[in-house]
């Protein structure tokens, strides 16, 4: 009997028996060439070729052959590639943290009072000026902490920062028109002072952050909005005339970055102006390497990930910038802008290699229910998909993580654009089975890779055990459009098989598509996984996994409040039997061009207001691109119960509106 091939490549998931068989073929990823001769620059990607170089090119000195042959150590070998990637130009900027307003800090509080009873005859449709400060105050050094101390004590009536703060603490506390109203009136001062850059970027950025947060919630209000695309194009324009000038920093300009960067992705636009500028700098105080380093250092190893702690705020945005950095060179890749990696190889590289830092760095708990799943299903599965389960089926805990998990599967499924998907929230019944069938026809799944298992493992898992999500999800339609998208590309793969009328398609031999086959079957209602079932799919077998997915997808719709809007069971009945599917599995390529998924993610209600109206005729027209080690103990031979059979049990202890109620503390994710 053959090895089995366990170790699978983390970039294009091919298997292979041996370890370092598997570190050899990863190289042809990364480029990496970690055997070098002392002797000249060349470096090599296996022992035996530098030998041969020796052997041949330097045949003159065989004395010290020996001596020349050595193998550095992988983070060793990382740090030389730091060394070799050229370095640009590093400014320096001229910051502290300790000058930031922090609420906890009990004479900064003294001052918000007085700022408060200064202006508390600031006219308010809802609330007291009072308590939007003190709304602000108590979020603002979690979320967005650009203002100093020195800015309170100095504000007046007519300060365009001062309506800014306002309206951030508004939108806090779900007054949508005040946050609307103090919104145009910051608006209104920052045109006066178009040309004093120094004196609108801080209440830009905060205008800039509310809409990209609650975009959505205040278009309900029926109020005229000033379009989110001139509202990004401005903080663009403005943070590149910040970062050009000798002045020192108002405040951490990365956060100007880190919001830019969310707006291209999810809007679907290329990247801000300021991106190639961002590059050059340094990420951090504690770190002499610029954006463009750490880039290029990722697509070769994850060590170069910073680590961070979770009260350590400057380490945490540095992943943060990271991770939108990425999601900036994923858009230039698409509109074929300048980028810094030049390839999607190399950033299918990189976004591998953050994954794997975050999953190999998670420490957070979860819930005992969470932790007993994974672990049976460890037990239970075949020896060669521990290490991809034990990897993979890490449950974000983070925000940025979940952002992260998007931009895995945009970069998986990069030739479609999902935002055709964004107005789901809004559609009814029919009409989302129209949009979710138009979109399932459509779509052409190319070739498997580790993309799909980081994220539809974690996706599957969470679903069947149906643990509750925070509001912070459930209220995001982008975490929304990121599950829907998910269970698309699962659905057409499934139906690929069933195309093929069980016979054994090439696709069946992928680790990444075996897993997933696994997880479906052993945490389904519906158990058809056996010894055999992965060699050879059936009719039986490809039935029951539908029916599994079908369940999951419903708990998912469930989880994100769908069913108070659609009927679910009607539209998941026509999307698993009746929608017509137009080719099989991997048969061709997403055309970036369809006109028919190629869709803004704003409306047209936004598109009708003259961008002049909102600038003061000064600005440019906003452009348009828009586990468990099993050999020593015979763990193969141990059979728990499955996974649904725990879920039964614990169904017994109780039952809340057809939802299981388990006996195991259920824990809200911190997500």
């Amino acid at each position: 009997m053959p090895p089995q091939r366990r170790y699978i490549c983390s970039f294009c998931a091919r298997p292979f028996s041996r370890s370092e068989h598997k570190a050899r073929h990863e190289r042809s990823h990364t480029k990496e060439k970690p055997f070098h001769c002392h002797q000249c620059e060349s470096s090599f990607v296996r022992r035996d070729l530098l030998q041969r170089h020796l052997r041949t090119v330097h045949a003159k000195d065989k004395l010290h052959l020996q001596k020349q042959v050595y193998h550095k150590e992988e983070t060793a070998a990382a740090a030389t590639t730091v060394a070799q990637v050229p370095q640009r130009e590093v400014v320096a900027e001229n910051f502290n943290y300790k000058d930031i307003f922090h609420y906890n800090d009990q004479t900064n509080v003294i001052s918000l009072l007085t700022l408060s009873k200064r202006f508390e005859s600031i006219p308010s449709p809802s609330s007291k000026s009072s308590s939007i400060f003190l709304t602000w105050a108590t979020i603002s050094n979690n979320k967005l902490p650009i203002v100093s101390n020195d800015q309170l004590g100095s504000m007046s009536s007519d300060s365009n920062l001062l309506y800014a703060l306002l309206a951030f603490g508004s939108i806090d506390l779900e007054n949508n028109l005040d946050c609307i109203h103090f919104i145009q009136k910051s608006w209104g001062l920052i045109l006066k002072q178009q040309f004093d850059h120094d004196q609108i970027i801080q209440a830009l950025t905060i205008i800039a952050y509310i809409y990209l947060e609650h975009y959505h919630s205040l278009k309900n209000t029926q109020a005229d909005l000033i379009p989110i695309e001139i509202i990004m194009d401005y903080l663009d324009q403005n943070i590149m005339k910040c970062l050009s000038s000798s002045s020192n920093c108002l405040f951490n300009y990365w956060f100007v970055f880190n919001i830019l960067s969310k707006f291209s992705f999810q809007y679907n636009k290329s990247p801000a102006k300021c991106h190639s500028i961002f590059l050059t700098k340094k990420i951090s105080n504690h770190s002499n390497c610029s954006l463009s380093s750490f880039l290029q250092n990722l697509s070769i190893s994850s060590n170069s990930f910073p680590k961070a702690e979770a009260n350590d705020l400057d380490s945490l945005l540095s992943q943060e910038i990271i991770i939108y950095a990425l999601a900036n060179e994923l858009q230039s890749i698409r509109f074929n802008t300048p980028n810094e990696y030049h390839s999607r190889e190399v950033l299918h590289n990189s976004i591998i290699m953050v994954n794997k830092a975050f999953n190999s760095s998670s420490q957070t708990s979860h819930s005992s229910l969470v932790e007993i799943s994974k672990k049976s299903l460890l037990l239970n599965c075949p020896l060669k998909f521990q290490d991809l389960l034990t990897d993979y089926i890490t449950p974000p805990t983070l925000s940025i993580h979940w952002f992260l998990l998007q931009i895995t599967l945009r970069e998986f499924n990069m030739e479609y654009n999902p935002t055709c998907l964004s107005h789901l929230h809004q559609l009814s019944s029919q009409q989302a089975t129209i949009t979710l069938t138009n979109y399932l026809n459509n779509l052409r799944i190319g070739k498997i890779v580790n993309n799909l298992g980081i994220t539809g493992f974690v996706v599957l898992f969470l679903g069947f055990l149906k643990i509750p999500i925070n509001d912070e999800l459930q209220n995001s339609i982008d975490f929304k459009i990121f599950i829907v998208e998910n269970f698309m590309i699962l659905i057409k793969i499934i139906e690929g098989f069933e195309i093929n009328n069980g016979s054994r398609v090439n696709e069946w031999d992928n680790p990444i598509i075996q897993c997933l086959n696994y997880i479906i079957s052993e945490m389904g209602v519906t158990n058809s996984s056996s010894s055999s079932s992965f060699e050879q799919p059936t009719m039986e077998m490809v039935t029951n996994l539908k029916k599994n997915l079908e369940l999951n997808f419903k708990n998912w719709l469930h989880l994100l409040k769908f069913n108070e809007i659609w009927q679910i069971d009607d539209i998941s009945n026509s999307i698993f039997d009746h929608h017509s599917i137009i080719s099989p599995l991997g048969s061709h390529v997403n055309s970036p061009n369809s006109n028919n998924y190629i869709i803004d993610h704003h409306d047209q209600y936004s598109k009708s207001f003259s961008h002049q109206m909102y600038r003061g005729g000064s600005m440019s027209s906003v452009g348009s691109n828009s586990g468990y080690n099993n050999e020593n103990i015979g763990m193969e031979k141990i059979k728990l119960p499955p996974i649904n059979v725990l879920k039964q049990n614990a169904a017994n202890v109780g039952n809340n509106n057809g939802r299981i109620v388990s006996s195991l503390p259920v824990d809200r994710f911190n997500w």
